[in-house]
């Protein structure tokens, strides 16, 4: 099985809205055996600037991390996918096994 993270901002816009919204539909509607979004309270990427929405008087994007699951054809075309939407964000895959 393969498991894949996908690192973004929330402002990153997909298709029709958020790229977060879209991706998780997407996920949702091909079948994936699971996805979970997660929402940080810091992060930086490729631009190095640290990311720390919630501070008084600073107007940042949440770092968002969607981690999902499946056999690695399924993973492998889904990230097909997605791929061309992410501009700044970035996937990664591992490799797992089901306990």
């Amino acid at each position: 099985m393969l498991q894949a993270q996908i690192f973004l901002d929330d402002g990153e816009r997909g298709p029709q809205g958020p790229l977060h919204e879209y991706i998780m539909g997407f996920l949702l509607k091909t079948g994936v055996r699971g996805a979970t979004l997660y929402c940080a309270d810091q992060g930086f990427g490729l631009r190095r600037h640290l990311h720390m929405p919630g501070r008084i008087g600073v107007l940042d994007e949440r770092p968002i991390v969607i981690t999902f699951i499946d056999e690695d054809e399924k993973v492998r075309e889904a990230l097909k996918h997605i791929k061309p939407f992410l501009r700044d964000g970035i996937a990664v895959t591992h490799r797992v096994e089901p306990a």
